[in-house]
């Protein structure tokens, strides 16, 4: 070998032009050049291009297919969501630099394309996707995502305009409500023993939203500690944007004199049912008297509803009997109580079956008729809807964040994830009798191939044509290299 630590095999196989390194038993060919300093000519390595081995001789970088250039991309799904929420990203550059409104929006539509993503796997479904060709200079590996996350949560400026901005333009009713989610790192600033703890398995976080009913929309979001109650959470959520003039549709879980007060401050009200602990709850229970029946009729199925409407320790409650409901649920126990199924007994069913069927809600709103109150009320089954979506849809089940700042980041994230799946849930109801998972499946039949230096739509047919023709959304890739 004389004075080389490289075989002079190995060195026979480099390419022209450079030199061979040998590292940890392996050989590296790497570029060279001379270059004059200082009046003498030296040679400088520059980067590593391959590596050589006697089965293979010289194999460039690059050279293996996972190392190729990606030539087939995620189109379909991807080119509905961006074509159908375009009003999302604009709304976040009016409040965010135009890079940073790029970034959480991206995120959003790879977490409502492909459910919510940990930030190590976000970036490898941008790559692969035809968001990389929408946004060519954006960095979304697992550190650029971490950064943002953690801006989102620290630097909370422009996610409170943001937010403010939604509350602003939200319609007159507003739902509240809270997601409890299992987090088993003792490193996570805001995992605690909960009341979920059983169910869960594990500490957990809260995640607390308002809801617009009107539109579908969350307005604000924002992760708490595992061990707070939502109705304390939720004075503190309300107070990161002003609020005037809406009703606020909230749960039993949000029922304190604190929340009454924060509901009713500003021209604010609120519609909300009384546990059935509470003594006013009890008493309008217990008062037999009817004041009259409507009514309800939700989709195609109609329930005929009795009310009681009186005050209550100051303040305006009203019994609700939905006598179709009652009828149901007294029949399935007495038909437990028949199976001799455990828990179900005669002196039971003589203890519950005047709250079967029953809602008791206490109103701040005087000038609403009784069966006013009760619509308002159930109009709020949309936010139970929206987390089921978050939850089983979107598979928001477990924040990935640690971090306290992160995780506030990713609450937004969730937010803007909404929001653009709220933007597309929209759309897609000019396609009949499909959801937007429906829709969203269909369409990533259709692939971006690179053909000759350019990028062409492949794998059509005329399903997929009436689909994009239905949502808008253009069959070509140039649509989305217009905006670069």
């Amino acid at each position: 070998m004389g004075k080389y630590s490289v075989p002079e095999r190995i060195r026979s196989m480099k390419p022209r032009g450079t030199m061979v390194k040998a590292i940890g038993g392996r050989y590296y060919v790497y570029e060279y050049r001379s270059v004059a300093r200082g009046g003498r000519r030296k040679t400088e390595m520059g980067r590593c291009i391959g590596s050589i081995t006697d089965e293979d001789g010289f194999v460039p970088n690059g050279a293996r297919a996972r190392e190729g250039e990606v030539t087939t991309l995620e189109f379909g799904q991807y080119a509905v969501a961006l074509a159908n929420s375009a009003g999302v990203l604009a709304m976040l550059r009016e409040h965010f630099d135009p890079r940073d409104a790029a970034q959480v929006y991206a995120l959003a539509v790879v977490n409502c394309v492909n459910g919510m993503q940990p930030a190590k796997d976000a970036g490898r479904h941008f790559a692969m996707s035809a968001l990389s060709l929408r946004f060519p200079s954006l960095k979304m590996g697992p550190d650029a995502l971490a950064t943002l996350l953690d801006a989102l949560g620290r630097r909370q400026g422009p996610v409170m305009s943001f937010e403010a901005a939604l509350c602003a333009s939200a319609g007159p009713e507003v739902a509240v409500d809270g997601h409890a989610m299992p987090s088993s790192s003792r490193l996570n600033d805001l995992a605690e023993p909960g009341c979920r703890r059983g169910r869960l398995g594990s500490d957990q976080v809260n995640l607390l939203m308002a809801y617009d009913v009107g539109t579908g929309r969350p307005m604000l979001s924002r992760m708490y500690e595992g061990a707070a109650l939502d109705k304390a959470s939720v004075r503190d959520l309300l107070t990161r944007a002003e609020l005037t003039g809406k009703m606020f549709v909230a749960d039993a879980g949000f029922y304190s004199k604190g929340n009454v007060e924060a509901f009713t401050s500003n021209g604010c009200s609120y519609i909300i049912p009384l546990h059935k602990r509470l003594l006013a709850c009890r008493e309008a229970v217990a008062d037999p008297e009817v004041d009259g029946r409507f009514v309800y009729r939700r989709g195609g199925r109609a329930s005929a509803v009795e009310y009681r409407d009186a005050r209550r320790r100051g303040a305006r409650v009203v019994l609700f009997r939905d006598l179709n409901k009652q009828a149901m649920e007294q029949a399935g126990y007495l038909a437990k109580l028949g199976q001799g199924a455990e828990g179900y007994t005669a002196e039971g069913f003589e203890e519950a079956k005047d709250l079967m069927g029953v809602i008791v809600l206490q109103t701040s709103r005087e000038d609403m008729s009784a069966q006013e109150v009760y619509e308002a009320y159930k109009r709020r089954w949309s936010v139970e809807a929206f987390f089921g979506w978050l939850k089983n849809g979107a598979g928001f089940t477990s924040p990935g964040a640690q971090d306290y700042c992160k995780a506030q980041g990713l609450a937004f994230v969730a937010l803007v994830t909404a929001l653009v799946h709220r933007e597309l849930a929209d759309a897609c109801k000019a396609v009949r009798g499909k959801s937007v998972d429906d829709c969203l499946l269909e369409a990533r039949m259709v692939k971006a191939n690179k053909v000759g230096g350019r990028w062409v739509c492949c794998n059509l047919r005329s399903k997929q044509e009436r689909l994009f023709s239905a949502l808008n959304t253009p069959l070509t890739v140039d649509f989305l290299l217009q905006h670069t």
